[in-house]
């Protein structure tokens, strides 16, 4: 009985610290590390980005007027379009060459985008850590890729969720 009173206080316990561990991770506010611009693609290299589809493209609607305020972001060409690539920190900058990480040797580097604007030898982040893509149309229309998944919202119009990307791994089984 009072074995299993102790096991019970421990898994509260465990319970109430991840709880606790996961809001203070889930609450750290989005930290813009970088800015780099390409004509008119840009690219922002953040830590802390929500997890949450939803929450990304909200955190960008809240935000869009302070990038534009402190960094020019989006910069549309003469019709428009822009793009905007939010990158996870993740790693942080490395420097061009073969992937480490890869399970077969390669000489591939297209797992990287490399900043020319940085004089350092460290100036690329890795293509995976993308979070959310924001892309401006010469109509004014919104495009969101995040997740798998593609949202538009028309000006005054409601976001609206296109497609979702889905992989079956394994086709042979039936769901």
């Amino acid at each position: 009985m009072k074995l299993r009173k102790i096991i019970k206080t421990a898994m509260l316990l465990i319970a109430i610290t991840a709880s606790v561990w996961c809001a203070v991770i889930l609450m750290q506010p989005v930290e813009i590390i970088a800015v780099h611009r390409n004509n008119t693609s840009s690219y922002i290299i953040v830590k802390n980005f929500p997890l949450m589809s939803g929450e990304k493209i909200k955190w960008w609607k809240e935000n869009e007027h302070l990038l534009k305020e402190n960094y020019h972001i989006p910069e549309p060409d003469d019709s428009g379009i822009f793009t905007v690539i939010i990158y996870d920190y993740g790693d942080g900058y490395q420097e061009l060459k073969p992937d480490p990480d890869s399970f077969f040797p390669s000489d591939d580097l297209d797992y990287l985008i490399c900043f020319k604007d940085m004089p350092v030898k460290a100036n690329c982040i890795r293509k995976e850590n993308s979070v959310l893509h924001v892309g401006g149309s010469n109509n004014g229309t919104m495009y969101y890729w995040v997740d798998g998944a593609s949202w538009y919202q028309t000006p005054g119009g409601p976001l609206v969720k296109e497609y979702q990307v889905s992989i079956n791994f394994m086709p042979f089984m039936r769901y």
